[in-house]
């Protein structure tokens, strides 16, 4: 019908399979709450959605509101709704420990000493300490990665007071102190490693420490300090100030 309608009161437009799926317009107007609207046509539940159909025609189509979690992506060129991924958490998955005695002094020696219960006394007693997913077994000084993911790992070793070297020990070194984080199951590296020469005319506490840094960990790898040097006589590790031994692992992705 040619012309213009004037809408003061609700028009229906009867589909042609009945009395159903009607089109109920509604003016803008005076009466409160009134806006012009399409109910019972296309959408039929609260969330539901309109969207242009595929191939090239102005059909709407209606896309069902989706379910709790779920979020809305694109599928062959059309919106859908999928199940969303939960971001990862970083929950439960860091450590710090300290050392608080040196029950043992530790040996020159070329091979690699573990910091354990032997040599130290780890301790991840708050608030210097934490363990909240008990990923550390401070009987042996070892942390087992409870999730895959990428971890902050940094450690501080700090040897006693000595500045001897016999200079034989560890080959091409002369009163050397050398410490390193090393993953030691099957996938055995290396991830942080530094040394530090004692000074002649130093007899302080000699620290290392080693560089923090973010690695690629699987679940049920193990990591844990171990030490070597070449002094005359076996050394204690320090545990009182700023010259203590650490360790910290923290998973951040």
């Amino acid at each position: 019908m040619a012309g213009t309608y004037q809408i003061n009161t609700p028009v229906t437009f009867v589909n042609t399979n009945g009395t159903t799926d009607f089109i109920n317009f509604q003016a803008d107007g005076p009466i409160a709450n009134t806006l012009n609207k399409m109910r019972n046509f296309v959408v039929t539940t609260a969330g539901d959605m309109l969207y242009r159909a595929a191939g090239g025609v102005n059909d709407l189509e209606r896309l069902p509101i989706g379910t709790a979690g779920q979020v809305l992506t694109v599928v062959a060129g059309l919106p859908a709704w999928t199940t969303g991924t939960a971001p990862p958490t970083t929950a439960n998955t860091s450590f710090s420990a300290f050392t608080t005695a040196s029950p043992a002094p530790i040996a020159a020696s070329a091979t690699w000493t573990q910091l354990d219960s032997t040599s130290v006394t780890w301790s991840t007693t708050a608030p210097s300490g934490t363990d909240t997913g008990t990923m550390f077994n401070a009987a042996t000084g070892v942390v087992t990665i409870p999730v895959t993911g990428g971890y902050l790992i940094s450690g501080q070793v700090s040897f006693q007071g000595n500045n001897t070297g016999d200079g034989t020990t560890i080959a091409g070194r002369t009163s050397i102190r050398q410490a390193r984080i090393q993953k030691t199951n099957a996938t055995a590296a290396t991830l942080s490693e530094s040394q530090e020469q004692a000074n002649a005319s130093n007899l302080d506490p000699l620290s290392i420490v080693l560089a923090s840094k973010v690695v690629s960990l699987t679940a049920a790898d193990t990591l844990r300090i171990e030490i070597r040097h070449d002094a005359t006589t076996a050394l204690d590790m320090v545990f009182d100030g700023s010259a203590s031994t650490l360790f910290s692992v923290m998973r951040v992705f």
